[in-house]
Order: structure tokens, then C-alpha cells, then sequence
């Protein structure tokens, strides 16, 4: 064979190997994630809109849904990889597809931004005995609600619960319609910040029981681990940059949410964002478990007082903390 001849069967095995590796990547599925409208998502809207996702080959699409419990129906029928949601909408898919999906790590939990907000002249909890008050029933605004009147010494009955989901609460709240109302942001900040009312409870002080994670199938499991611990740790970039950049942040948040900069900075204040390494806290370690664990139990023996769940939840079989896991 000819000098030439075999250089160019090189540079045609070349060109190859170095074309067909980017063809494939350019090929592969999106990582398709579903998500709504919610402040503690703010490092999952930074990592896409700074391009963190893409750096790493992965190629995020964000898909956005009405309220957390909507990402599950699709994640389930697999047409989502992950599906951004709260922790009591696990539970109860667990109820009835069990061993359907885990968590395999958290965005945030609120930190007051679920509260309880009252007309002015309602001091304290125990004024609500008798008043006209909205929760969303079976949900973690619900638990907030009942956590609030325990440590009151109140219970459930004492007060005349109005079940509303937690936006038309706010919104009802704010026109006059209720004595007081467990809602979240933006409502809580418009409440107070309109002279409606003032917050006399909030997730500040029950810290780490409304946790929102992050929700993939057993699908997912085994066709994408690697774009699972890349989104994490991801992920948990965007919230470093958000502490290192809070003004650039707070505008990137403000175009995923329909709001004003100056809103997301307010917002805020009632979450706390986790990083990679928050989430190796919140898990724990197998000798040592995190507060996740106990927040999960919590919400799901309020479900099963509730009776919206028919048996006691598997906390651990819920929870899949391989990917935060040092390598």
C-alpha cells in the first residue's frame, strides 16, 4: 500500500472518531425536567440561564407545570427525567406506586416562605380559635397550619378551616374574605407588604419540614445516572452563584418567575437554596442519618393521620442518596 494511501485511511479513521463522538452527543435525549413557578428553584434557574448544565454536556430542558404535584403524572409516564416537587406529593404517590421513584437530592426548604399570615388585630395563634382560616387540606400549607395551633394548644377543631389551594388563599386574604390563611410567596410578602395582614407563624420556625426535592423514576435511575449526579452538582452551583452574585441572580430568578428583581430578593429571604454539599448534610450518612429522613416521617404521619395515605410511608426506600455521595 501506498505512503499517501495509508495517511489518508488515518486522517479518514481520524475524522471518524472525532466526528461521530459529537454527532452522538449532539443526538442524545434533552434531560427533560419539570418544574413551576417557585422561589427555592432559584439555583436550577441560575445553572440553566449561566449555561453551567451545557458546560457539562448535559442539555437541560426545563418544562414548566402549574404546581409541583403536576411534574409527577408525566415523570412517571416517561416523558419527564426528573420532576421538581415537594416531599408530601412523593409520599403520597408512594401510597400507590410504590417503588415508582426516589428523591435523589433537595433544592431548598422553606424558611419562611410558607406562613400563616392574620388580619392585624389577630396577635397570636390562640386568636384564631373560631375564625375563618384556608389551607390547602393534605398539604404541607395544611401541616403548617396544624403544627402552628399544637404549639398553641390548639387543635384542628378549633378553628373553621376553609380549603382553598394556597395562591387563592393568599389572594382571598388580601381582598378581606378571611380572618387568616397558611399560604406562600408571593402572597405572604404581598399580605404583609399591602397592610392586609401580618405573619404569625411561618416554616422559619419549624426548619427542614417542608423540603422540595428532587424527584426522578427508576427509569431514570438506570438509563441516566451520570446526568443525575451532573444535574446535582450543577445544581448546587447555581446556588453558590447565587450567594456570590445575589444581584445578577436576583434578575435571573425575576425572568423565571414573572417578577421584579427586587421581589426575588424579598423572596428569598424565606429559603434557604442548598448546594451540593448542603445536600450531603441534609442526607446524612447511613450511621448518622440527615433531617430529611425526620422531615419526611413527620409529613408522612400527617398524611396518615389525615387518612390520605392508607399505610405508614417507607421513609428510606424514598430516598436515594448515592449521587450527593463523595466519589
Amino acid at each position: 500500500m501506498k505512503a499517501y494511501q495509508v495517511r489518508l485511511i488515518v486522517v479518514v479513521v481520524l475524522v471518524h472518531l472525532a466526528f461521530f463522538p459529537i454527532l452522538g452527543e449532539a443526538q442524545k435525549k434533552p434531560f427533560r425536567v419539570g418544574y413551576n413557578q417557585w422561589i427555592g428553584l432559584a439555583g436550577v434557574f441560575i445553572a440553566q440561564d449561566k449555561g453551567f448544565f451545557e458546560k457539562r454536556g448535559l442539555s437541560v430542558e426545563l418544562v414548566p407545570f402549574s404546581g409541583p404535584a403536576d411534574t409527577l403524572p408525566p415523570l412517571i409516564a416517561g416523558h419527564l427525567d426528573v420532576g421538581l416537587t415537594t416531599m408530601d406529593n412523593l409520599i403520597l404517590l408512594s401510597d400507590t406506586e410504590s417503588g415508582s421513584m426516589v428523591s435523589v437530592g433537595f433544592t431548598d426548604t422553606s424558611y419562611g416562605a410558607d406562613a400563616l399570615v392574620a388580619r392585624k388585630e389577630i396577635a397570636s395563634i390562640g386568636d384564631l380559635k373560631g375564625k375563618q382560616v384556608a389551607a390547602t387540606l393534605g398539604q404541607v400549607n395544611h401541616l403548617l397550619l396544624l403544627l402552628a395551633l399544637k404549639g398553641a394548644g390548639l387543635k384542628e377543631a378549633d378553628v373553621n378551616i376553609v380549603n382553598m389551594n394556597a395562591d387563592d388563599a393568599g389572594a382571598a386574604f388580601i381582598a378581606g374574605q378571611l380572618d387568616a390563611a397558611a399560604t406562600w410567596e408571593p402572597w405572604v410578602s404581598k399580605a404583609t407588604s399591602q397592610g392586609s395582614g401580618r405573619v404569625i407563624f411561618s416554616s422559619r420556625e419549624v426548619p427542614n419540614v417542608i423540603l422540595d426535592g428532587i424527584a426522578v423514576s427508576k427509569k431514570t435511575l438506570e438509563e441516566r445516572p451520570e446526568e443525575i449526579r451532573i444535574f446535582l452538582e450543577e445544581i448546587g452551583n447555581g446556588a453558590q452563584y447565587l450567594q456570590k452574585n445575589p444581584g445578577e441572580s436576583a434578575e435571573i430568578t425575576a425572568k423565571w418567575l414573572n417578577v421584579k428583581p427586587a421581589e426575588v430578593e424579598d423572596m428569598l429571604k424565606g429559603v434557604q437554596i442548598f448546594n451540593f454539599r448542603d445536600n450531603q448534610r441534609i442526607f446524612g450518612s447511613p450511621d448518622k442519618p440527615g433531617p430529611a429522613y425526620k422531615a419526611m416521617e413527620i409529613v408522612a404521619d400527617f398524611l396518615l393521620a389525615q387518612k390520605i395515605i392508607k399505610k405508614p410511608a417507607n421513609i428510606p426506600s424514598l430516598l436515594d442518596p448515592r449521587f450527593v455521595q463523595p466519589k
